[in-house]
């Protein structure tokens, strides 16, 4: 069966999702009171766990391999992403402010130098906001438009 990336990387998500629900439900029903009713059979629930994982693991195999040539942009997106996490984590407290937080005795004077201010970071994030949504645009148009081979399996 042939798939494009895209729909193979939504077919991963569901198999990752229903790989989820066994591993809760064998964690939640694996122990059960004494003569009480089984909801979950686990030793199933762990036979359809690992051949969810096979096939989990064919079709990751699959769509790294056919984004071998975006790979580069897939790495660098998701560098920017996390710069940008940082950056907006990042204390721009510039200034005199009074010190609120002190355990005990009067509150201070506390007088702050930001290296980076607030609207020189928010600018920066502008910018790299811009670079991913072009890198994920093009990564879009990749996934859209190569397809993969896999083999059909039920979940």
């Amino acid at each position: 069966m042939d798939l494009t990336i895209a729909r193979a990387l939504k077919l991963k998500n569901r198999l990752q999702s229903r790989i989820r629900v066994i591993a809760s439900d064998m964690e939640s029903y694996n122990s059960t009171v004494s003569g009480g009713t089984k909801e979950v059979n686990v030793r199933e629930s762990l036979i359809e766990y690992e051949r969810l994982v096979d096939h989990l693991i064919a079709l990751k195999v699959k769509i790294f391999a056919s984004n071998l040539p975006v790979y580069k942009k897939i790495l660098r997106l998701a560098e920017i992403k996390s710069e940008i996490k940082m950056l907006r984590s990042v204390s721009t407290q510039h200034g005199k402010v009074v010190d609120t937080y002190r355990y005990s005795g009067p509150s201070e004077h506390v007088e702050y130098d930001a290296n980076f201010r607030k609207a020189e970071i928010d600018k920066m994030t502008r910018l790299m906001e811009e670079q991913v949504d072009q890198i994920q645009e093009e990564l879009d148009n990749h996934n859209h438009a190569n397809f993969i081979e896999i083999d059909s399996f039920s979940f």
